[in-house]
């Protein structure tokens, strides 16, 4: 089998019949690969995905518990067959017709790890245009090499990569099984390890906004674990930064990523609680992304904001300014 494709599903019914309709309109014969949906013990009963199980054969449910989309997908793994692993969340969609040709033109470089462009999709607004170009498959890098100069927007999710599952076996490396941002771990854990990767201009993923993705609901009713929980993201980060063998130009776009990230917990702490703030500030401070540069790029707000954060004598302000 060429391709397994692993579906996390929690209480989707309203999404899960767009996407499966996405993954079903493909350039390949159902027989080269397989949709697995894990099932991560569902609250209301997946009445459209047992229509979609019982009217395709190339597409399984498998029964979880109720253990977080990591746990989901590394069931996921285990069960695929294919060549090829391809993550997809059970309320995104991917642009027909592109998974043949996405292999078939990256064959010829034997690649462990294949990253395509991506799309975001905001409810409301016009959807982003179909872009695939086969021909734009870049020369054979290494997962530091393609960190040097990423596209942009970059995706620090899997939705836009398909890893070789013999590769993915031979290093180990899975979902960390925490609530959130194991996504980005992943890749995180997965990129220094690739000899081989291919960078083809095909917007395969389409990662859609909407008030109940996982990260959302879970901010908005675990705020405590939220705050302990995604510094681990950015402290793996700091590693990777500082890591000899991370090329410097790799190092300046993370260290970028890093910083703009600790900026936005940190504003979201202030909108929370001055116990949260205290909690966050000495782990930033730790890692080196606080105080926090003020860059030409910063909006005047933004300027304004750092400023007040950067100084704790000023932060009882900004405490009302954000109430």
């Amino acid at each position: 089998m060429l391709l397994s494709i692993v579906i996390p599903y929690y209480n989707r019914n309203a999404w899960i019949g767009t996407t499966l309709d996405s993954l079903l309109d493909q350039d390949l014969d159902p027989s080269e690969y397989e949709i697995i949906v894990v099932d991560d013990g569902s609250s209301e009963e997946p009445v459209v995905l047992k229509e979609y199980v019982e009217k395709y054969p190339n597409i399984s449910c498998v029964q979880g518990g109720h253990h977080g989309q990591a746990v989901a997908r590394n069931l996921g793994i285990e069960q695929a067959k294919g060549e090829w692993l391809f993550f997809c969340d059970s309320d995104d969609y991917v642009q027909p017709q592109v998974f043949g040709g996405i292999l078939a033109a990256t064959k010829e470089r034997n690649p462990e790890v294949i990253i395509t462009s991506f799309r975001w999709v905001i409810p409301g607004r016009p959807e982003p245009p179909q872009h695939r170009n086969f021909t734009a498959v870049s020369e054979v890098m290494t997962g530091l090499e393609y960190l040097k100069n990423p596209p942009k927007p970059f995706y620090w999710g899997p939705g836009n990569i398909l890893v070789r599952r013999s590769f993915l076996k031979s290093t180990g490396v899975t979902f960390p099984e925490i609530q959130f941002v194991e996504d980005r771990l992943f890749k995180l854990d997965l990129l220094p390890r690739v000899t081989r990767l291919v960078h083809i201009d095909v917007d395969l993923y389409y990662y859609v906004h909407n008030d109940e993705s996982v990260l959302t609901s879970f901010k908005q009713k675990n705020l405590s674990t939220y705050f302990s929980v995604f510094p681990v993201y950015l402290e793996r980060m700091t590693e990777l930064i500082k890591d000899p063998v991370t090329p410097r130009e790799a190092a300046a776009f993370l260290t970028d990523r890093r910083d703009n990230a600790a900026y936005r917990l940190l504003s979201n702490a202030f909108h929370s609680s001055p116990e949260a703030v205290a909690s966050l500030v000495p782990r930033l401070k730790a890692m080196g992304s606080y105080p926090f540069p003020i860059q030409k790029k910063d909006t005047a707000r933004v300027r304004l904001t750092k400023h007040l954060m950067n100084r704790r004598f000023l932060w009882p302000v900004l405490y009302r300014r954000l109430r």
